[in-house]
Formats: structure tokens, C-alpha cells, sequence
């Protein structure tokens, strides 16, 4: 169409200059352009694209035969006529301006126009409009040249209105999806939670037995629900992947921790083994990456009844700001044929259809983690031995966290600097774990036999880690020879103070040494590696809180409370979210499990009519409890501003971890103020469990000197900010005053200063909330809080400096 555009305007121009004088011509000019004139007179008539031609005013002169066609118009009725007569009136008149505009300045047009034929049928048609000039340069003609699009547009049509229906359809498969997660997680959410308030309790073996056998079936059904949901989600419909800074270590702990769980009846070790050069932090989605590893490797165990199963990774820098990273997971297994190798990453896939029955499973696990890992960036391999083991890796690529550190760089600490270590066990990966410590604290590492424990140890161990069996024979020669011992069990868990289990994570190891060397209890290594004291009463007696859980299920309610009594909470309870809103309104709570999918007023509607009218008393913290288990819900819930999200089915563990999560760097609501003489209590102005944490990684010299020079940097930071605060306050500067005292509170809590951190908390939550009003007092309380606190923290080194090893605790010391 183009190319006749062109040759119809080059023939124009050549007109202009030579029909004015084709009477004069000799026969010999003019036969050549008269031949040229009839075939592209036959051209043009033949052409299947319509053509017409107006006057510089836009009055048809010329039409072919195809225009005759399309539109129905006879030549005679065109010819002398508006182009109009084709309009059909649906297209803004600007867009016609917008045309004449271009053409009459001299520049070509390229456009789309709805049209109507004689008979009144529309069509489309796409057109381009050329001028044509004289010898002088001044318009004289218009060419258009037209092609009818009424059947691409019309398929265009039905492309959109397919995927506005598709888009749709994916819209309510979503929607049916967390519909279905939520039904299938209430009935589970009862079960696995009554299951795990009754494992904790003094019941005989033969019932605790059932069970453990009602929880690994739970937990087996909800693993497969979550596979299931998770592969049949769109990609349209998952959020993109997370790019946050990582701590490698823990991550990599989280996995052996979970699949260790697993291994229970196998004479197998799981193992572990990484690159000194990775970075100890990189940029990434933790959770999908551990996911990945996870199903990998609890794929692995299920395929492996003896041996080992070993997830190592190595990395090396590809950039300034890059490392590559490639894991593998290996396995002593069943392993896989080789004509089934391609195919194990395809959904329900299994191997032998008879593994359906002996290992469990649905064949999704490895389909999940190819989408991960090619959504992650990666790609995702496997080769295998049959009857010698399998192993799977892929490569993915990281941003590493700058400053970078290093993996080994995270074992570091200064107590077990140049100590020496001996052991008895013969376990690899406990081998593998004392060789990272000791490498990264320039220690020393000796293999002994169990049978020289009966005798003199030369030179002496600065502690030992023996199997439980030499328990007694380690006792009498800790007492003897002064060498604090670490009791290494064949067994999942650790079963008593100053032991580690069968696969301690890596930070729990180094907590049992330091602690072990330092002769401190090891409630704060256990904690660390095996997961926080969930005993009654033992949570509610470490963060005492008042807590209104809300849920329109009966069932739902029964289950979190006897798991918040089981944590020693007595709560209170909120049948919808009008309901919640009303018991907000009227007291004061520290932390409100408030669930998303209810009748009356779903909870995000409930939070976000709380964040606008937001009671006198302050905020509390508020974690979604849902069975709407998805990354989107889990977003949207922590963007709208809710401090935690915990999906369905809980349990004692689970909503312990939350509450640690909140408030061991968050201090509950402050009480209310003191009356005139009334005795101040210790810890009022220190958070000494706090304290206590900092000072019992050290000796005590070091830790009084450390803390010190924390506490001069702190000091100068604060009166920068309590100046900041005054000048704030006088003009009422909510913009300057929510940073400065978010970043005052921080500093406090983090050095222990507890009533001054309260005090910013306390603050903070008002002036977001728009609720602030005690402008002139806020300074003079913050001043007055630091001066009391200082002969406080004072008083609190002296006697840290004093009593040597044995740290003060909150019995001991007074303030």
C-alpha cells in the first residue's frame, strides 16, 4: 500500500511539470509517459485497497473500483461528495481536527477510522492521507489509500474480550484457592493445635504415641494442601520474589532443623558443608530459597535408609556486588532410573507407582521447586546412580550485602578465641561443625578415644563434647581435671542442660561451647538452637501481656485458648470485627490475634477503621491470624501496617516464636503511672534480662568496657536527639519528631534503658496515630528519664564488674 502511495505521488509531481505542455510535446516524450499513465491508471483500478482522491478542500474527485466495493458508493455518488458521507460518528471530532491539522501542513496522516457502508453496516478501515503539491509546492489533491481491518479488529476484539475473561477466571481461581485454604486449615488448625497443647502435658507413652501419629498425619495433609494450592496458583497471581538482606547461616540452620525433624528411624546423617568464600548476608527471598532447599532435601531423606544426606554450597564473587551460588543436595538413596530422570520435575510424577504407598508424597515436591528456582533465576538439574543415590543442584545468582562479611565471620566469638576443644564423637557432620567454629576462632580441635577419658587429659581441654553414653566418666573428670563438658545426644533433640542433639545447628553449637567454657546455664543457647521455653506459665512470666484474640469460629477460640493458657495467658476473646473494634475502644491490650476472614466486618476493614479512629489509649500490636495462607495475604497484611502474620493451623510454638518476635525488642504497653510512694520495682528503669544477654557473652572486664563505650556513644547521640526532640515539640513538628524519637527509642531498648525506651514507645504510637498532645511535657520527661538512668546503669556495671562470672540477674540486683 505504501509503495502505491509513493508512485501515485510521483506520478502527480511528474504531471505538474509536463501535462501543461503535453500539446506541444513531440510523440517521442509523450508516448513513454502515456504508457506510464495507463499502467498506473490499472494499477490503481485493480488494487484491492480502496483509493480516493479529493481537491485540496476535500471533495472526492477520484475513486477506484475497490473503494466501490467496500463501501457500497457507486463512483457517481461519491465523486463531488465529502469523504463524511462515510462517517460513522463515533470518533471524537478532535481526532479528525488532529488529521486535517497534519495533512494541510503538508505532512502525511496514519490512522484508523470506524466507518459506515451505504447500507449502514459498519467496518474499520486503516488509512493513509498523503498531500500532493504543485510545481509550486502548494497543495492541489489529497490521496488516500485505505485497507478494510473489519476482521482484524474484530479479532482483536475477541483477543481482549478472551483475556479479560481469562484474566477474570484466574481472578476467581484465586479467590476459590484461598477459599479452599482457608476450609481445609480450619478443621486442621483445631487438630494439629489441641494435638500440640497435649503432646506438652504429663500424659503416658501409649497416648502420647497417638498422638505424635495424629500430628505427622496433619502435618502430612497440610504439607500436600500447601503443595497442591502452591501449584496450581498462576504466576500471574503470585507476588514477585523478595530481594531482602538474608543471614546465609540461619538460613541454611532453618533448613537442617526442619528436614532433621524427618530423619527420625534412619541410620542416616544429615550434613552440611559450604564455601568459606560466601558472604555471611546476601539479597534474596528467603523463603522461597528455603523452601527449595527443604523440599530438596526431605526428598532426599525420604529416599535414604542409610547413609547420609548432604546439602553443600560453594559461591564465588562473578561481580563487585555479585555472587554466584551453587547448591547440591546428595543423597545415598534408592536413586532413579535413567530413563525417569527427565521426568522428575513434571507434577504427580512418581518414579514407580508403588512409591505413592512406601515413601508418601504426591510427586509435587520437585515440580514446586523448578518454578521456584526458574522464577529465582536459576535452573535446576539432577543425576543419579540407581541404588547408589541421587544429586540435585542448581546455580543462582545473589546481590551480596555490603560491607560484605563472610560466613565464617558469623562463628566468630571472643570467648572461645584460641581455646581447645576435645571430643569423643565419631558423628561427620558434628566433625564438620566444630571444624567451621573452630576455624573462624583460631582453636584447636583434638580427636580422643573414648577410653582416654578415664585417664589424665594432656594438656587439659578447655571443654569436651562426648556422647551421653560416657556421661558419668565425663562428669568425674570435669570435677578432676576442670573441663566443662558439652553432651552430644544420638538423638534428635537435646534432652538436658549442656547438651546438643544429633544435628545441632551451627549457632546452637557455638552457644553451648561459649556457654560450657564461661561455665554459664545454657537456657540462652537452648533457646537460640532448639526454639523458645514454651512451658505454662514460664511465657506469661518473661512477657506478661494482655491479649484479645478474635475469631467468629468456636472451634477457632477453644484452640488458642488453651494454647494461650498452656503459655500462661489468660485472654480475653472477640466473636467478628465490629466486636473486636469495641473491645479495642474501651481497653488497653498489648497484642491482638485478630483473624482476616469473618461475617460481620473482615479484619483488614476492622484494621484499617482501627489505624483511623485509633482509641486514646494507644494501639496494640496486632498479628493476623488466618488461614489464608499466601504471600499476597501475608504482604498485605504486614504493608497495611500489622506487626506479624501467622497462618493456620497454630500451635504452642508457633505463637510463642510470634510473641518473642514482637516483644523482646518491643516492651509491652507501659503501665500505668506510678502513685506517690509507691516502691520501685527492679527493672523499672533497666531491662536487666536484656542487660544480662549483652554482659554473658564476654568476660566480665571486656563486657563492663564494651557496654561503656556503647553507652558514651549513645550518650552523645542522645543529647543531639533530645535537642531535636525540644525543638520539635516547641512547633509541634510531627515530621521531625516520629524519626527522631523512633531512632531514640531504638538506642535505648538496645542498650537496656528500658523506661526510656517505653517513654519513645509510648510517644511513638501516639504521634502516629495523630493523637499526640503532650508537646510541652515530652522533653522534660525524656530529660529527666536519661538523668535517672545513668547512676542506674552505672550502678548496674559495678556490680557486673564485681561478681566476676557470676552475672547479676534481676534477684540480685537492685536499683
Amino acid at each position: 500500500m505504501n509503495k502505491l502511495t509513493h508512485a501515485i505521488k510521483d506520478l502527480a509531481r511528474r504531471l505538474g511539470s509536463r501535462l501543461v505542455n503535453w500539446a506541444d510535446s513531440n510523440d517521442a516524450e509523450v508516448r513513454p509517459l502515456q504508457h506510464r499513465v495507463r499502467l498506473l491508471e490499472r494499477a490503481v483500478e485493480q488494487a484491492s485497497v480502496s483509493i480516493l482522491i479529493t481537491d485540496e478542500q476535500g471533495i472526492i474527485e477520484y475513486v477506484n473500483p475497490a473503494f466501490e466495493c467496500i463501501t457500497e458508493y457507486s463512483s457517481e455518488e461519491a465523486i463531488g461528495k465529502s469523504p463524511n458521507i462515510l462517517n460513522a460518528r463515533t470518533q471524537e471530532k478532535e481526532y479528525y481536527q488532529t488529521l486535517w491539522e497534519t495533512i494541510s501542513s503538508g505532512n502525511p496522516w496514519v490512522g484508523q477510522f470506524h466507518n459506515l457502508k451505504k447500507s449502514g453496516k459498519p467496518f474499520w478501515e486503516h488509512a493513509t492521507i498523503s498531500p500532493i503539491h504543485d510545481e509550486n509546492g502548494r497543495i492541489v489533491n489529497y490521496v488516500a489509500v485505505k485497507e478494510d481491518i473489519t476482521q482484524l479488529r474484530q479479532r482483536e476484539i475477541e483477543l481482549q474480550e478472551a483475556c479479560s475473561k481469562a484474566k477474570a477466571a484466574d481472578e476467581a481461581k484465586s479467590n476459590f484457592l484461598a477459599t479452599m485454604s482457608h476450609e481445609l486449615r480450619t478443621p486442621l488448625n483445631t487438630i494439629l493445635g489441641l494435638a500440640s497443647v497435649i503432646r506438652e502435658q504429663s500424659i503416658s507413652d501409649d497416648v502420647r504415641t497417638s498422638i505424635e501419629y495424629i500430628n505427622r498425619s496433619g502435618e502430612h495433609l497440610l504439607k500436600l494442601i500447601e503443595d497442591l494450592l502452591r501449584l496450581t496458583y498462576h504466576p500471574t497471581s503470585k507476588a514477585e520474589p523478595e530481594n531482602v538482606e538474608t543471614d546465609l547461616l540461619e538460613l541454611l540452620s532453618d533448613v537442617l532443623q526442619s528436614s532433621a525433624n524427618t530423619v527420625s528411624g534412619k541410620q542416616i546423617e544429615v550434613q552440611f558443608d559450604f564455601s568459606p568464600n560466601l558472604p555471611g548476608t546476601i539479597r534474596t527471598d528467603p523463603t522461597r530459597l528455603k523452601q527449595v532447599l527443604i523440599n530438596l532435601t526431605e526428598n532426599a531423606i525420604k529416599y535414604t535408609q542409610c547413609g547420609y544426606v548432604r546439602l553443600e554450597v560453594d559461591g564465588k564473587a562473578n561481580s563487585e556486588n555479585q555472587v554466584e551460588m551453587e547448591f547440591r543436595i546428595i543423597d545415598t538413596g534408592a536413586g532413579i532410573a535413567e530413563e525417569s530422570i527427565e521426568r522428575i520435575f513434571e507434577p504427580f510424577f512418581q518414579v514407580d507407582s508403588s512409591n505413592g504407598r512406601r515413601y508418601g508424597g504426591a510427586g509435587l515436591g520437585l515440580a514446586i521447586s523448578k518454578k521456584i528456582v526458574e522464577r529465582l533465576g536459576g535452573t535446576i538439574t539432577a543425576s543419579s546412580i540407581l541404588g547408589r543415590g541421587t544429586e540435585f543442584r542448581f546455580n543462582l545468582v545473589f546481590e551480596a550485602v555490603e560491607p560484605q562479611t563472610l560466613i565464617y565471620d558469623t562463628l566468630r566469638c571472643s570467648t572461645l578465641a584460641s581455646k581447645r576443644i576435645a571430643t569423643t564423637v565419631k558423628s561427620t557432620s558434628l566433625h564438620q561443625l566444630l571444624g567451621y567454629i573452630a576455624k573462624a576462632n583460631s582453636m584447636e580441635l583434638v580427636n580422643i578415644h573414648p577410653r582416654e577419658l578415664a585417664e589424665s587429659l594432656t594438656p587439659r581441654p578447655d571443654t569436651l563434647v562426648a556422647s551421653t553414653e560416657h556421661e558419668s566418666i565425663v562428669a568425674e573428670l570435669s570435677k578432676t581435671q576442670d573441663c566443662p563438658p558439652v553432651l552430644w545426644h544420638g538423638e534428635s533433640a537435646a534432652q538436658s542442660k549442656n547438651s546438643i542433639g544429633l544435628n545441632p545447628l551451627p549457632r546452637a553449637l557455638l552457644g553451648a561451647l561459649k556457654n560450657a567454657i564461661v561455665k554459664l546455664p545454657t537456657a540462652n543457647a537452648q533457646r537460640e538452637g532448639q526454639g523458645r521455653k514454651t512451658e505454662k506459665s514460664q511465657l506469661a512470666k518473661d512477657i506478661p501481656l494482655s491479649i484479645l484474640s478474635v475469631d467468629d469460629i468456636e472451634s477457632n477460640r477453644k484452640v488458642i485458648k488453651v494454647i494461650l493458657n498452656q503459655l500462661g495467658y489468660q485472654a480475653n476473646f472477640a466473636t467478628g470485627g465490629q466486636d473486636f473494634l469495641d473491645l479495642v475502644s474501651k481497653n488497653q491490650y498489648d497484642l491482638v490475634l485478630l483473624d482476616l476472614q469473618m461475617p460481620d466486618l473482615d479484619g483488614m476493614t476492622a484494621f484499617g477503621q482501627l489505624l483511623d479512629s485509633p482509641p486514646d489509649h494507644g494501639l496494640p500490636a496486632i498479628v493476623a491470624l488466618t488461614a489464608r495462607a499466601d504471600e499476597a495475604t501475608k504482604n498485605a497484611c504486614l504493608e497495611a501496617g500489622m506487626d506479624g502474620y501467622l497462618a493456620k493451623p497454630v500451635n504452642l510454638k508457633k505463637i510463642a516464636d510470634c510473641i518473642h518476635s514482637i516483644f523482646d525488642n518491643r516492651e509491652p504497653s507501659p503501665a500505668p503511672a506510678e502513685t506517690e510512694g509507691k516502691a520501685e520495682k527492679p527493672g523499672d528503669i533497666l531491662d536487666l534480662a536484656h542487660l544480662e544477654s549483652l554482659v554473658s557473652e564476654q568476660p566480665p572486664k571486656d563486657a563492663v568496657r564494651n557496654l561503656n563505650d556503647c553507652i558514651e556513644a549513645l550518650r552523645l547521640d542522645i543529647d543531639n536527639s533530645l535537642q531535636e526532640i525540644q525543638a520539635a515539640s516547641l512547633s509541634k513538628d510531627d515530621e521531625t519528631l516520629i524519626p527522631v524519637v523512633h531512632g531514640l527509642k531504638g538506642a535505648a531498648y538496645m542498650v537496656g534503658w528500658k523506661r526510656l525506651g517505653d517513654l519513645c514507645n509510648e510517644a511513638l504510637q501516639k504521634l502516629r496515630a495523630k493523637a499526640f498532645a503532650d508537646y510541652e511535657s515530652l522533653h522534660p520527661t525524656l530529660l529527666a528519664t536519661y538523668e535517672e538512668t545513668i547512676p542506674a546503669i552505672e550502678a548496674y556495671l559495678k556490680q557486673v564488674e564485681q561478681t566476676g562470672n557470676d552475672q547479676p540477674s534481676a534477684a540480685k540486683t537492685t536499683l
